[in-house]
């Protein structure tokens, strides 16, 4: 996916769409996937998101350097396998709903679900909400 997803239109759950938005962006030089820009309504947004996108790629495969040498592996033992910008940068946004609708039957804002790639990098302002799981439950 790449571009703006509505709310409701992903259901990391099968049972429930997620009540939240994203915007989803990948490397721009993908020929098969391309990103979707609002250009029109924010002229800045492209160049800004571009940056983030690069900026995080180099955190990710400084993380992947330090595990390697952490596991007493060569520091670039993970990075070739990583290193050509196949990842995803989603942002996502949790608009404010009526209380009615999160709760019913296991409605959660973004259902359960694994990430996909090597490592997920999170940010997120002072709201927390994130919720881990071991594989035991």
């Amino acid at each position: 996916n790449r571009g703006y997803i509505a709310m409701g239109c992903e259901k990391l759950d099968a049972s429930f769409p997620d009540l939240k938005e994203t915007f989803d962006i990948g490397n721009e030089r993908d020929a098969e996937f391309s990103n979707r820009w609002p250009d029109d309504q924010l002229p800045a947004f492209r160049e800004t998101m571009l940056d983030y996108f690069s900026r995080y790629d180099a955190l990710h495969l400084d993380l992947l350097r330090a595990l390697a040498l952490g596991l007493g592996y060569d520091e670039e033992h993970f990075t070739p396998t990583n290193s050509e910008n196949h990842q995803n940068l989603r942002l996502l946004h949790y608009p404010q709903v009526s209380r009615d609708l999160v709760g019913p039957g296991g409605q959660k804002r973004g259902g359960t679900h694994t990430d996909y790639g090597t490592v997920t990098l999170l940010s997120q302002e002072d709201v927390s909400g994130l919720q881990a799981q071991c594989l035991d439950g």
